[in-house]
């Protein structure tokens, strides 16, 4: 059965479909009488023939719903209309376990939180009386405030009615519901004694939890089998396979934990789901301080065993220590321990886009940086002690990207509003160094020189850290087919340094991705190894990615020479295929990374005016910017890396190819008749680094260039009569503030200058009677959104008050839409009148978590009553793993 939008059960109003679940189909919902979402999940018609079923379901859901707890999904109702009966709950917004696992095993820290988490709720309902009988990861849902259990306690009622028994030889036979022997929950993750058929306690949830942990620490399941005969037989006889061989890094207290939850006696287990929260808290706070050290011995029930233990250890440390007497011509390896690094309370980390570049680590190991926000939402750099755990973000770096720190630890270079800064690792006033566009990264010397990408199609440059005119140091080889140089990052002569040259058109894999050893002195540069990555250099061997692993190799710093194989230091590490770019930074003694894709995937969502979903335009990807037609029925959005332009139908979804070169083709313009639009392309990257403006219709295979090839310049918004395109426009294309041009449809008339100055004016649209126009300028220190007349600019008005960007029209003109840099959408009522111009206070409609923070893509619909916008599909930010003495990893040849 199927529920149409608008449709009601009871007083709650279905919005739409978010999926199937275990019990049936689940809804979103309004719930008329609270004015609150909740989510519906309707049961099985199969459910509706039985009262008996029903009254009993029904009682027992009441009982559930009196059970309160962070960790468990709020069942709020229960109810039967028209023959559909429905249980009402808490609507939770994320991802299940189930899914997370998909990805690959969880980082530790998330298995120890989480973990604590489900333990602590299943202690909540066992001291109630209730069990769940169904754990699995599919019933677990990672939101941002934690973990929560779904379908807790139901499960026993409505499986039993559902189910089957089953016998070890595989025979199925029905059973009543109150018959002894009725088998319950998912086979995957039941215990021994639910299996024989026997009357399962909190213990068997106990045993679920195990296999729920182990799932999570491996990213494999505890027991399998290609058939259900020989799953149940290894389940009851079988042990699973140690944890330490799949993930070697897992503390053994952990590991020892879950083994004792998995025990084929139920009376050999933890006896409390309670004592299980405990030591998972336990081992998480110890891990803060080092994982590697969580203890290993178990809480024991007598004096004597615990004698036993001491006893034991005690033997174990005299036979290490006499071995390490016997072995000395090996030395002691250092011990390296774990910790994270998660967003700020109430806040989040980025790290997709140019946010991926912000993990850093101090050459001095004390400091990790990374980009986030607080409960205020704006993006900066923050700076984490790792000695003593203090967090901070930097004032002045808002919107900052790609830090990197001085030889001495003291400082930090990054790049803000299209220039090269410095600021004090302690804070203070920001320096400016030099000019950038969209800038790749950059490095500090002993000698005070930093080199840098300026804009990701140029060479590396270099430039005196007190500032001056920045000298090209490479040069970009075409013959090679080479697109880009960035990431350079110094060797510790201060004269070498290393960086990634690659190709936006090959493949992953091709040769024409290397990192290469460049010199200060512009030599040309030296191959050293293939790869599509960044690189670090620490403790005598460079780290980059080989797909999502992340290896280390012997390289002599004085003679720049690789020696040895490459040794894999850890995997599932996140790489952000857009800018060829792993997660990770090292020093000599620490190490960090972040789990995750092989590359970001963003969706295309519908919100109204309060910032509800309410559709999406296409499955996840890896989408940019996005504008609707004039007319309303297409939209066209640029998809991939390099992307290209596609058009959606806006009514059915179906959707064209409209760009097809192997070069970067974004930002796409409506003609007021919606029939041609006007893009910017890399193209002519071949001839020089800069992008072209082209023109093409709809049905068309012919493009027409539009500009002036000696500048750099993108579209901005074509006036709806028709006779002006306005143009973003550098002087050279590698650098330098964008200035606003006008481009007269008029082939008789020539391009004029319609906002000349020394700042920085990225972006502008022109209202729809075409005699306004906003535009985004950071004359202020900040971009901030202003208003002023077209096509000759008077008097201006500022829009925003605490930063803004991307404003976007009504199509009636008299509403002004732009986005904070906290992904906050505001709407400012315009009045155009003679002589003055109007403008209301802007009103705050909603918050997204924008992708590509801060840098918002998104349209609206002419109405102005619903956005399309480009958003983050992860709902959790992954944490950091921080590992100390990293080198022990390596294996000894």
């Amino acid at each position: 059965m199927t529920l149409p939008p608008g449709s009601r059960l009871g007083p709650y109003e279905i919005s739409g479909n978010i999926g199937a679940g275990g019990m049936g189909e689940v809804y979103r919902a309004r719930d008329t009488r609270l004015d609150r979402s909740v989510a519906i999940k309707v049961l099985p018609s199969d459910f509706a023939g039985r009262a008996d079923l029903r009254a009993r379901f029904d009682r027992e859901a009441r009982t559930i719903s009196q059970l309160s707890h962070p960790n468990i999904c709020t069942l709020f109702d229960v109810g039967h209309e028209n023959g559909v009966d429905y249980l009402v709950m808490e609507l939770l917004e994320g991802e299940t376990l189930a899914d997370r696992l998909e990805k690959g095993p969880l980082p530790v820290a998330d298995v120890l939180r989480y973990g604590a988490e489900i333990a602590d709720a299943l202690a909540r309902a066992h001291r109630q009386g209730i069990t769940h009988r169904d754990l699995k990861p599919g019933n677990v849902m990672l939101t941002k405030s934690g973990s929560k259990l779904l379908d807790f306690g139901l499960a026993k009622t409505f499986i039993a009615i559902r189910s089957t028994a089953v016998s070890r030889n595989d025979v199925t036979q029905q059973r009543p519901l109150t018959a002894e022997g009725t088998i319950l929950g998912t086979f995957q993750y039941m215990a021994p004694e639910q299996l024989a058929g026997e009357e399962a306690d909190a213990r068997s949830d106990i045993f679920a939890l195990g296999g729920v942990l182990y799932e999570m620490a491996t990213g494999a399941r505890a027991f399998s089998g290609k058939t259900r005969t020989s799953l149940v037989a290894n389940i009851l006889g079988v042990q699973p396979r140690p944890i330490s061989e799949l993930q070697p890094l897992t503390p053994p207290a952990l590991e020892r934990l879950i083994q004792r939850c998995l025990a084929k006696d139920p009376d050999e287990r933890w006896q409390s789901a309670a004592d299980v929260a405990e030591e998972l808290k336990w081992m998480r706070t110890q891990s803060s301080e080092s994982a590697a050290a969580a203890r290993v011995a178990q809480r024991t029930k007598h004096p004597r065993e615990r004698v036993a233990w001491l006893i034991a250890a005690l033997t174990v440390i005299a036979a290490a220590a006499l071995l390490v007497a016997l072995q000395r011509a090996r030395s002691a390896r250092p011990l390296q321990t774990y910790s994270s690094i998660t967003p700020p309370t109430g806040g989040s980390m980025a790290f997709d886009g140019p946010a991926s570049g912000a993990l850093t680590i101090s050459p001095d190991s004390r400091y990790v940086t990374y980009v986030g926000s607080d409960r205020s939402g704006v993006f900066s750099i923050w700076v984490r002690d790792v000695r003593t755990g203090r967090v901070r973000a930097l004032p002045g770096t808002e919107g900052g990207e790609y830090p990197f720190w001085s030889p001495d630890s003291r400082q930090l270079g990054f790049f803000l509003n299209k220039k090269l800064k410095t600021i004090s690792a302690e804070g203070g006033p920001t320096v400016d160094i030099c000019d950038v566009n969209e800038p790749r990264g950059g490095s500090w010397s002993p000698d005070g020189v930093i080199v840098f990408t300026p804009h990701w199609r140029d060479p590396i440059y270099s430039v005196a850290a007190t500032g001056g005119k920045p000298v090209a140091v490479t040069k970009v080889d075409l013959a090679r087919n080479q697109t880009t140089h960035r990431w350079p990052t110094f060797l510790p002569d201060g004269k070498h340094f290393l960086f990634f040259a690659g190709s936006h058109t090959a493949e992953a894999t091709s040769g024409d991705n290397a990192i290469y050893v460049g010199s200060i002195d512009g030599r040309e540069p030296r191959l050293l190894l293939r790869a599509r990555s960044n690189v670090a250099y620490a403790a005598g061997r460079l780290l980059f990615l080989q797909g999502q692993k992340l290896v280390a190799q012997p390289f002599d710093a004085d003679t720049l020479q690789l020696s040895g194989e490459a040794a894999t230091i850890a995997e599932g590490v996140r790489y952000e295929k857009g800018f060829f770019r792993g997660v990770f930074a090292a020093s000599d003694t620490l190490l960090a990374y972040q789990m995750g894709d092989m590359e970001t995937k963003t969706q295309m969502n519908w919100l109204n005016r309060k910032g509800e979903t309410i559709g999406s335009l296409a499955p996840p990807g890896l989408f940019f910017d996005v504008s609707i037609s004039p007319d309303g029925k297409t939209i066209a959005l640029s998809i991939g890396d390099p992307s290209d332009i596609w058009l959606f139908d806006a009514a059915r979804g179906v959707r064209n190819r409209f760009t097809f070169d192997p070069w970067q083709e974004d930002g796409a313009v409506w003609s007021p008749d919606s029939k041609t639009l006007l893009y910017w392309s890399d193209r002519d990257v071949q001839v020089d680094t800069q992008v072209d403006t082209l023109r093409k219709s709809i049905g068309s295979a012919d493009t027409v260039f539009l500009g002036d090839k000696k500048l750099h310049e993108k579209p901005l918004d074509w006036s709806r009569d028709g006779r002006f395109i306005v143009v973003a426009k550098h002087a050279t294309s590698g650098s330098g503030a964008a200035d606003l041009w006008v481009h007269p449809t008029d082939p008789t008339a020539k391009p004029f200058p319609f906002l000349v100055s020394p700042f920085d004016e990225p972006d502008a649209r022109i209202s729809p009677d075409g005699n306004l126009i906003a535009y985004v300028s950071n004359e202020s220190g900040r971009n901030e959104v202003y208003v002023t007349s077209f096509p000759a600019a008077a008097e201006k008005v500022l829009v925003s008050s605490e930063g803004g960007q991307t404003p976007r029209w009504r199509a009636d003109g008299r509403e002004l839409f732009f986005v904070s840099p906290r992904g906050e959408f505001f709407s400012v009522p315009v009045t155009a009148s003679t002589p003055s111009l109007e403008v209301g206070s802007a009103v705050s409609l909603f918050r997204a978590r924008v992708a590509f923070s801060p840098q918002p893509y998104y349209a609206v619909t002419g109405d102005g009553e619903r956005f399309l916008i480009n958003v983050r599909q992860d709902e959790e930010d992954e944490p950091v793993t921080l590992v100390s003495s990293w080198t022990a990893l390596l294996t000894e040849k």
